[in-house]
């Protein structure tokens, strides 16, 4: 006797498909992202799920953390959407102190739990986060204003006052701290806001930023081995360092100071560390004192 039931099986549904496609610009070697330290990468997610889309999830499989979890509730679907318009996600890379490799998983979920992936793999590359000023001459300020005798540690560039008084630009908001050499103080660094006006009318600039010194007690080989990717270091030396202060005197050749910028100049306020490599002379032409300084970017 013929049955009156059906043994056929159930339509077996295939599982969802996912692609993710790097919009953002970032080179691409041997299929690694290469990308900055802090960039954002954007990426465009194509997804079909013939059970139906569901979830798309984006995961630092290196640390665990969910980047994106985007439902169809949040973008506005209709239960059972096979084919989803592109989804436009972003990742903000973490910053680094060296090249850093992570890896990047892109996951969607149907409406019968099924799942695919795509997965992708980052170099983080480690940007400087201090600028290194070898050994330079400040020099001892001379009475016609054209000796270069203030430095600027936004952009490395010696000034003087010449330069400052005729300039139409404001120099002055940039200029940190300069050189004077006293009868009683000797060689002597002050922030702009501290610099003696009887040696330089300072008052006559716009800005008078207002750099403060500490002393610290580092050894010059640490000094020296502090490298571009060591701001945190500059930042806990100030801390450490002692009898703040808008001028430093009687330095002599070894002495290393701790500073901080101006909070209110261009480019806000920013660690970083001094060290005097020599004297030379006092007040004259051709006088000065020879320093290396190591910045905050």
């Amino acid at each position: 006797m013929a049955s009156c039931g059906s043994d056929d099986p159930e339509p077996v549904i295939d599982g969802p498909t996912i692609s993710a496609e790097l919009t953002s610009g970032q080179t691409v070697e041997n299929g690694i992202i290469e990308a900055s330290s802090g960039a954002v990468l954007s990426f465009d997610v194509d997804i079909s799920a013939p059970g139906g889309f569901n979830t798309l999830r984006v995961t630092n499989s290196t640390t665990g953390d969910v980047v994106t979890e985007i439902n169809r509730n949040d973008l506005g679907l209709d239960a059972g959407i096979v084919v989803v318009p592109t989804i436009t996600t972003a990742l903000t890379l973490p910053s680094v102190n060296t090249n850093t490799f992570i890896d990047v998983e892109f996951l969607v979920v149907d409406d019968n739990n099924t799942t695919a992936t795509e997965n992708i793999t980052i170099e983080i590359l480690a940007e400087p986060n201090v600028d290194i000023y070898d050994a330079f001459l400040l020099a001892a300020p001379l009475g016609d204003g054209s000796s270069d005798t203030f430095f600027s540690t936004n952009n490395g560039v010696l000034y003087s006052d010449d330069d400052v008084i005729n300039s139409t630009d404001n120099l002055s908001a940039n200029i940190d701290f300069g050189y004077y050499y006293g009868e009683t103080n000797l060689a002597s660094i002050a922030g702009i806001e501290a610099y003696p006006t009887n040696v330089v009318n300072v008052d006559a600039w716009n800005f008078q930023n207002a750099t403060l010194f500490r002393t610290s007690t580092m050894s010059e080989a640490d000094f020296d081995a502090i490298g571009e990717f060591d701001s945190d270091e500059l930042a806990a030396e100030y801390e450490v360092a002692s009898a703040e202060a808008g001028q430093k005197n009687q330095l002599s050749a070894g002495t290393i100071l701790a500073f901080k910028t101006d909070a209110t100049k261009d480019g806000g306020s920013k660690f970083g560390l001094l060290k005097v490599v020599s004297v030379s002379g006092t007040d004259g032409q051709g006088d000065g004192i020879n320093i290396e300084v190591k910045v905050a970017k």
